[in-house]
């Protein structure tokens, strides 16, 4: 497997690592503001921060394991897809929390961000968790195949 694409899908777990990390304070930010949804909040905050280890843990087998796996060149391309998806929802709800901050009355922010939309976004998240893992599965069984 070429060098750069190992390069680049690292990268790009490590883009996706940090706004993680900015969604998961922004998150927190929030729930400080408002009382009433701190508990969805704060599962919704736990999801994100473990959805951000996963990632981290797989830039550091991408790092390691990736260029010399079986297949190496098709799993980082899935791997990419994947993170592409859980960039999308992280991205969405980047958005939403970033306007959510700006907002000043609590009970807009009861109709803005309600709980089902903490629920739609836990859920996407946990779609996303599923697919990461089936193809981390994947991955160590072919490497420990040979």
């Amino acid at each position: 497997m070429e060098a750069l694409t190992i390069v680049g899908a690292v990268a790009a777990c490590a883009q996706l690592v940090d706004l993680a990390t900015r969604v998961t304070a922004n998150l927190g930010s929030l729930k400080r503001r408002w009382v009433d949804g701190a508990q969805s909040l704060q599962l919704l905050i736990a999801k994100l921060s473990t959805v951000r280890a996963a990632l981290a843990q797989i830039k550091d087998w991408a790092d390691f394991n990736a260029s010399t796996s079986p297949g190496g060149a098709e799993m980082v391309e899935n791997l990419r897809a994947a993170m592409g998806a859980c960039q999308a929802i992280i991205e969405m709800l980047d958005s939403e929390v970033t306007l959510l901050l700006n907002e000043t009355r609590v009970p807009r922010l009861r109709q803005l961000f309600s709980e089902s939309t903490m629920k739609e976004y836990e859920s996407r998240l946990n779609s996303q968790v599923a697919a990461l893992q089936l193809l981390l599965t994947a991955a160590y069984w072919c490497v420990s195949l040979d």
